[in-house]
């Protein structure tokens, strides 16, 4: 992306350069580079007279003016006539001929080697097609409709007589090149406008992707400050595995109570409630409560990763308890001996008459300390 983007302001800054370029030189073909339109040339004056050869009038453009500087003492003669009429007015007198031009500025000419002979004033004559005189100074202009027609320029003294020639200039209305000012300029505009364009979209487009930019990152930091949202339940992990009890956690049956054989005679029926020996139970210890512990075949297991639920669980079979062995009393390190209070006297069994004597009651009266006498060993093995 920020290749292309450098390729297309590159293209575009060789747009503009070239649309200026392209304007700057079609309005220059039309001013500092346009060729002048008059094509003026000039010959220096002489002490002879000066022809042009045939042809030379019309060289430039068919339109040709013809001036002719003097002395403000002579007379300027300018005439036009055909060529074979020139050149016997001429006969056998020196002259200069223009042939054509050796610049843009300067005509190019030949000198006849004759000997020197005066001629009379030619101005007035019949046998001339146009002429000009005047003092000084002489001015003519002709459209070239035949090579044969040529010129004669001369200068006259106050005696009549040709003295020489005057300053000779020749100038035509020459037609330019076509000047590329209009196509130049719509072009020009055209690739500039082109080049502009194209630089404006590539920085609107530079602009949209920053501003894309910040505005993701603004998104990006406004999510990381917001407030996480804490999950308050267990893992995922954990929330599908089902809970299983270890065998020997699972709901034991009621203790049945101690039922009297006929041989056993009722506690409270029969016997009669005698205080046990005060020695012997204040010497005794409370025994720790019957507890049961799970036998090696009811070790619990690790709970199986989790399966999703399938057919109904099969039926367990019939809970048997198994009773482990009591454990070993642990040995506890002798405590420093306090003063212990004397120890009140036993209260007659807590027993209403008929009430079976359960284990678990039988473990509450030894605990009390009021077993009856026939129960003194129960718990002791």
């Amino acid at each position: 992306m920020q290749k292309q983007k450098v390729v297309f302001k590159a293209l575009a800054l060789v747009l503009i350069a070239a649309g200026v370029v392209i304007a700057v030189v079609g309005i220059g073909t039309a001013t500092w580079w346009r060729p002048d339109p008059v094509l003026s040339a000039n010959l220096a004056d002489s002490d002879q007279v000066v022809t042009t050869a045939p042809g030379v009038l019309g060289m430039g453009a068919d339109a040709v003016l013809i001036s002719a500087q003097g002395e403000p003492t002579e007379q300027v003669v300018l005439v036009l006539g055909r060529q074979s009429d020139v050149a016997g007015w001429l006969a056998s007198a020196p002259h200069r001929s223009v042939t054509g031009l050796v610049d843009r500025e300067t005509l190019a000419a030949t000198t006849s080697d004759s000997a020197a002979v005066a001629l009379p004033n030619p101005a007035g004559l019949d046998m001339w097609l146009v002429e000009s005189v005047n003092e000084a100074n002489a001015e003519l202009s002709w459209t070239a409709t035949d090579d044969e027609v040529v010129l004669l320029a001369a200068t006259v003294g106050a005696d009549g007589q040709v003295t020489g020639s005057p300053q000779l200039t020749l100038s035509w209305n020459v037609p330019v090149p076509r000047n590329w000012l209009v196509p130049g300029i719509v072009v020009g505009l055209v690739l500039l406008a082109i080049g502009v364009f194209l630089l404006l979209r590539t920085r609107q487009s530079g602009t949209e992707d920053e501003t894309a930019i910040d505005e993701t990152a603004a998104s990006v930091n406004e999510e990381n400050l917001a407030e996480p949202q804490w999950h308050s339940g267990p893992p995922a992990w954990q929330e599908a595995q089902p809970t299983e009890e270890p065998a020997w956690q699972v709901a034991q049956p009621a203790e049945e109570p101690v039922r009297h054989s006929a041989a056993q005679p009722s506690t409270t029926a029969s016997l009669p409630l005698a205080e046990p020996a005060s020695d012997e139970i204040a010497a005794e210890e409370p025994t720790a409560p019957v507890t049961f512990e799970p036998s090696e075949a009811a070790t619990p297991q690790i709970a199986p990763p989790y399966q999703p639920p399938a057919a109904a669980p099969k039926p367990e079979a019939p809970y048997e308890p198994v009773f482990a062995p009591e454990p070993a009393p642990v040995s506890q390190p002798e405590a420093e001996a306090t003063p212990q209070p004397p120890a009140a006297q036993p209260a007659a069994p807590d027993i209403k008459p008929g009430e079976p004597l359960t284990r678990k009651r039988l473990r509450e009266l030894k605990l009390q300390g009021q077993l009856p006498e026939e129960y003194a060993d129960w718990g002791d093995k």
